[in-house]
């Protein structure tokens, strides 16, 4: 058990032994406050601590300060693991360009725009950008069901109010598919992704196999 820092110190189900501790050797009220109680206090007070029996020991240390009769308890740890939110179900009602479509959700009816996380494809009137729509659409066109899987790595929308998302056609990864087949290229704002690594391997085949815009533009 230490006081090093403030620590929250764990109550145990029996008094512990008191250590000859005086209110010099804790770095803050508070500190010595926690150990007062686990050792007894304000039953007992085998250190002292408490030269006026008020039930608050070393009043005369530095904050941070602390008065109560219990030990303050730590805060429970978050999920190593935390998971992002489910996968929605949603039916494209257009397509865009090349790396946004437009989605009603199912069920609901309201509608979204997505922007293909991880990806980034030209303008419609820049070199390939026409070519790349078309491309989209023939994967997803008006009315396929798809589902859009958020990454816990990255925000929900991007500056312009897009929610970010995979998209997956059945067990297809859309945004994955554009990158291998030349139609995107890898593209990430801010952070990381979590299939970055995947995505990277795809544009790389289609930069080498000039497949694509990698071969017209």
């Amino acid at each position: 058990m230490t006081v090093a820092g403030g620590a929250v110190l764990a109550l145990s189900s029996s008094t512990a032994q008191a250590k000859d501790m005086d209110c010099g050797d804790f770095p803050s009220q508070r500190a010595a406050q926690i150990y007062f109680l686990n050792h007894g206090g304000p039953a007992s007070d085998p250190d002292n601590l408490d030269s006026d029996g008020d039930g608050i020991a070393c009043e005369s240390n530095p904050c941070p300060c602390f008065t109560g009769s219990n030990p303050p308890q730590p805060s429970p740890s978050p999920s190593p693991n935390p998971q992002p939110a489910p996968a929605q179900k949603v039916i494209v009602t257009k397509v865009i360009d090349g790396d946004r479509v437009r989605v009603k959700y199912v069920p609901g009816g309201s509608k979204a725009t997505v922007s293909l996380l991880g990806t980034r494809a030209p303008k419609l009137n820049k070199c390939g950008g026409i070519e790349s729509k078309r491309a989209l659409k023939k994967v997803t066109p008006v009315g396929t069901r798809v589902q859009l899987i958020p990454d816990k790595k990255q925000r929900n929308k991007n500056g312009k109010g897009d929610l970010l998302r995979y998209v997956h056609k059945g067990k297809k990864d859309v945004n994955r598919q554009q990158l291998v087949k030349g139609w995107s290229e890898l593209y990430v704002a801010k952070g990381k992704l979590t299939r970055q690594r995947s995505y990277a391997r795809a544009e790389k085949v289609a930069r080498q196999g000039s497949r694509g815009n990698w071969f017209t533009c």
